[in-house]
């Protein structure tokens, strides 16, 4: 009986066994190259250096030693050296493999897809380049003058041929491009500005020429279009009250008005939180006055003593160009009618008491006081009688 069992046991894991050979068998000899980390995207500025990176493992009952990783860009083989650095790090005893690609001063030209092929498969890692333009100016910000330089300016190597300039009056709309020479941009002079390259050069003070400036580069490889812009200005003002009063428990209305060539933005902050119209909020509301461009109130609900210390400002904005004015919020005393009323209450009781005081200490010293003429006809009525060595007073009296 014992001995059955046994034989049933026996070729039970024979079954078992066989199943699980079979199963380790079926499974795959090598894992899908990945991206180390996970990390498929990479993002950054032209000019710095960048590392991309893979790994694949094989399984461990693979015959296969440990894979070789190539790389590719745009199906073009890249090899170590030049502006390319490649490493490859392996494990023999885990077959595993590592590879590290180095891409050295990148340029536009270096943003696409990266693929990194081992055995039987590869995985793509994304480069995405962006380009820093920034527009400078030779005067003091972009108020418009005569002569007035616009410098693009690239943080890494760009040639002049692949920078290309736009202008547009309200910078949203209607871009106009300007090639190299003299441009015309709609205004009372022939030409208003002058191309060359990288700079822009205004060639007169007439409002035509404010507006957006836009420079761009064209990334080689159908990449990223980078731009760079910078508005120029006639004027920028900010005009809005000092400060208001409101009575506690009441609504607040600050306005504020910005004027400029072309129209600035306008910014409610308030404790440096920006409110718009379509801000959320049940205690700040701003209403833009369609009848007056420019023109935006801030309504505050319900004030309190708190709010006066809250700090208030209207910002206008031309690029990057800014005028800031500060309101004050001052609270109005709720009994502010009736103090004139009380102090001249006040003053009269004032003087009435000093007229009583006066009144009584000029009465007290009169008691008893004589006048000179008096006094001279007491004094000669007195008479001093001397009798026996006695002196003797006697006071005449008045018939």
């Amino acid at each position: 009986m014992n001995s059955i069992m046994f034989m049933h046991l026996a070729f039970i894991y024979s079954l078992v066994l066989v199943a699980a050979v079979s199963a380790q068998s079926a499974l795959p000899q090598r894992v899908a190259v990945i991206p180390v980390g996970g990390i498929d995207q990479v993002t950054g500025l032209v000019g710095e250096d960048y590392i991309l990176r893979c790994e694949q493992t094989l399984r461990p009952t693979a015959d296969d030693p440990a894979p070789d990783l190539r790389w590719s860009f745009e199906t073009v083989a890249i090899t170590d050296g030049g502006k390319y650095e490649i490493t490859l790090k392996k494990n023999e005893s885990a077959k595993y493999s590592m590879s590290a690609l180095t891409i050295k001063n990148s340029e536009l030209s270096d943003d696409g897809d990266y693929r990194c092929d081992g055995l039987g498969g590869g995985t793509t890692i994304s480069l995405e380049l962006s380009l820093e333009l920034e527009i400078l100016s030779s005067g003091e910000g972009f108020r418009i003058e005569e002569g007035l330089v616009l410098t693009c300016e690239a943080h890494a190597n760009v040639t002049e041929g692949m920078i290309s300039w736009e202008f547009s009056k309200d910078g949203t709309s209607e871009w106009k491009e300007l090639p190299n020479g003299e441009q015309d941009l709609g205004g009372d002079s022939t030409k208003e500005v002058k191309v060359e390259g990288r700079m822009v050069t205004l060639l007169t003070s007439d409002v035509a020429a404010t507006g957006t400036y836009r420079c761009s580069v064209d990334a080689v490889g159908g990449g990223t279009k980078q731009t760079g812009e910078a508005v120029v200005f006639a004027n920028l003002e900010v005009v809005a009250p000092r400060s208001i009063k409101v009575s506690e428990k009441e609504n607040g209305m600050m306005r504020c008005e910005v004027f400029g060539n072309p129209m600035p933005e306008l910014i409610w902050a308030v404790n440096g939180t920006v409110y718009t119209k379509d801000s959320e909020s049940d205690k700040y509301e701003v209403k833009p006055i369609e009848s007056k461009e420019g023109t935006v109130e801030l309504h505050i609900m319900a004030v309190t003593i708190d709010d006066k210390y809250s700090n208030y400002t209207c910002t206008a904005r031309l690029g990057e160009e800014e005028e800031v004015k500060e309101i004050l919020l001052r609270i109005r005393d709720p009994l502010a009618a009736l103090w004139p009323f009380i102090g001249i209450v006040s003053e009269v009781v004032i003087l009435i008491v000093i007229i009583l005081i006066h009144e009584a200490c000029t009465k007290g010293e009169d008691i008893g006081e004589t006048d000179d003429e008096e006094e001279d006809q007491l004094l000669q009525k007195n008479r001093t009688i001397t009798r026996d060595g006695e002196q003797t007073r006697m006071r005449g009296t008045n018939n």
